[in-house]
């Protein structure tokens, strides 16, 4: 499994994170850094959930790990259950970034992760409960990111239904319009700066539907 350089380079504010995520940015700076927290025998300490940096800029990886974390914690899966999904995952299969090459499953309560897949058969270890095997019956979290080789490469952060998509080796790892490769965030400066949506289509070869999906995107309280 190679990640692309691309995928290493510094591109998103916690704040956009958060945003594309749908979590609050205090939730993405606790779970880049950790935290520490009291008990009855004293402080302990919970280690970051990403592998990147705990400060600064968010990679595209680190933003994929945000967005699954994201997603298990919105389907009501304990931090518990998933900071020992990652604990086995790396041990089981010798990974550094588990969130970013492996294809995790959950069922609402546990994470999972797809080990073997037939054209009759699939099969899911259950990492939070240390290998069980469990089967048809997981929902996939990660519905909305590309693979190639086993590596997140692509996310649709708002679905496949909606034309935006954030890839690092396109447009600067900015959101774009799947169709043109236009960043969200030119039309949404074109739109603030007044200019009509007709005009914001001429100019971009787009169609009114993909603008207007752009700007929910970009400016979702006036969505």
């Amino acid at each position: 499994m190679t990640i692309d350089h691309a995928a290493e380079r510094p591109t998103y504010t916690p704040s956009e994170a958060a945003r594309y995520a749908g979590f609050s940015t205090q939730s993405v700076a606790r779970w880049r850094a950790g935290y520490t927290y009291p008990t009855q025998r004293g402080p302990r300490r919970s280690e970051p959930l990403t592998s990147g940096q705990t400060h600064g800029l968010l990679t595209f990886n680190e933003l994929v790990e945000v967005a699954v974390v994201a997603a298990a914690r919105r389907a009501d899966v304990s931090m518990k259950s998933i900071r020992a999904a990652l604990g086995v995952a790396r041990d089981l299969y010798d990974v550094d970034r588990p969130l970013v090459t492996l294809r995790f499953k959950h069922d609402g309560k546990d994470i999972f992760i797809q080990e073997i897949e037939r054209a009759s058969e699939a099969r899911y270890v259950n990492l939070s409960r240390h290998g069980q095997i469990a089967w048809d019956h997981i929902r996939d979290v990660l519905r909305d990111l590309d693979y190639e080789e086993d590596v997140a490469v692509r996310w649709w952060p708002v679905g496949r239904d909606t034309p935006i998509v954030i890839d690092p080796r396109v447009s600067f790892g900015r959101p774009y319009v799947a169709s043109k490769g236009v960043s969200t965030d030119a039309i949404r400066s074109r739109f603030v700066a007044r200019e009509s949506i007709d005009d914001i289509v001429d100019d971009f070869d787009l169609t009114e539907e993909e603008v207007e999906a752009a700007l929910r995107f970009e400016l979702p309280a006036a969505a």
